[in-house]
Parts: C-alpha cells; structure tokens; sequence
C-alpha cells in the first residue's frame, strides 16, 4: 500500500511539472509570503505508541493547510490546519490513529530562490482504533515538525517534512496560491 501511494504522489507531481510552465531563472520564489495559502501533502513512515512505552511503526500520510499571516523577522510566521492518520499491524491487531489539528509555522528561504524552510508546532486530537476493541478513544494530538518545500515551478514544490505527529518522515507536494 506504501509503495501505491508513493507512486500516486510521484505521477501527481510530474503531472503538474509537465502542465505547468517552469518558472524563468531569473525570477527569484521567495518562501511563503504574508497573505499566501499553501497546502502541502505527503505520505511516509508512522509510529503508534501503544501502552506502556511500546512503539510500532508504520504507514502515514498528513495533508496541511496554512496562510501566511505575519512577518517576523527575515521569515513568515503561518496558521492552518492539518489533518492526518497512521496505520500499523502487529501480531494481527490492527492500529490507527487519525489526528487533526490547528498548526503553526516559522517559514524562511535563506536567500535560495525556490526554497522555503519551516519548522511548527501542530496540537489538536486523535481518534485512535484498535482492532481488538471496540469503539474509538479520543486522545491529545500533538506533533513538532521541521520541513523544507522546493518551488520548481511558480506554485507548485516538491515537499519533505520530520518530525513527531501523523508521520515520522513523509514525501509530498506543495502548492501556494
């Protein structure tokens, strides 16, 4: 299934690279401004805790949207929202945990045109699932992250994120508008 939603994600992203028009070298693309909208999504590696200290780990995808609200500094500070899941199996229990939750980043460009690097914080709730139980239990959702989008065309990035939340290490896409 990891290797499907890879694949999807890769045919995504060069069906925007072959439809959209490259962006001039001479043009310089700043990171996220104040007043721009991007959304970045992205599939990876998970881990589920479950019990006391026990870890698995598994498959996650995480899809995020943010507006670029402030300056602050030489960088943008944004607010948005994401929405994520994880999903394991071990010794034939199934696990899944789907989160969602207000986020916020710190976004700089370092003077690379085409580069925008952001680090936040996410915090919300989960609904975690076991296949052995019944019901859903509702839990605290918290997630830090580091990332870096590469704009190789005008809106359109190639996308990696890491950190602690609804994936560990995740590949995707960004799109700004």
């Amino acid at each position: 299934m990891m290797k499907k939603l890879f694949t999807l994600c890769l045919a995504i992203c060069l069906l925007f690279g072959t439809s959209l028009q490259t962006r001039a070298q001479d043009k310089p693309t700043d990171p996220i401004e104040v007043g721009t909208w991007m959304i970045n999504a992205g599939v990876g590696f998970s881990s589920y805790g479950y019990g006391d200290g026990f870890w698995l780990q598994g498959f996650g995808f995480k899809v995020a949207a943010q507006n670029g609200l402030w300056q602050a500094g030489f960088g943008v500070i944004s607010l948005g929202a994401e929405a994520g899941m994880c999903l394991t199996s071990y010794q034939g229990n199934n696990y899944s945990r789907f989160n969602i939750a207000p986020r916020s980043s710190y976004h700089y460009g370092w003077n690379v045109p085409g580069l925008d690097t952001y680090s936040g914080i996410a915090m919300g709730i989960g609904f975690a699932s076991y296949s052995k139980q019944s019901g859903s239990n509702l839990r605290f959702y918290g997630g830090l992250y580091a990332g870096a989008s590469y704009f190789f065309l005008d809106n359109f990035a190639v996308n990696v994120e890491l950190g602690l939340g609804s994936t560990l290490a995740q590949i995707g896409f960004a799109i700004r508008f």
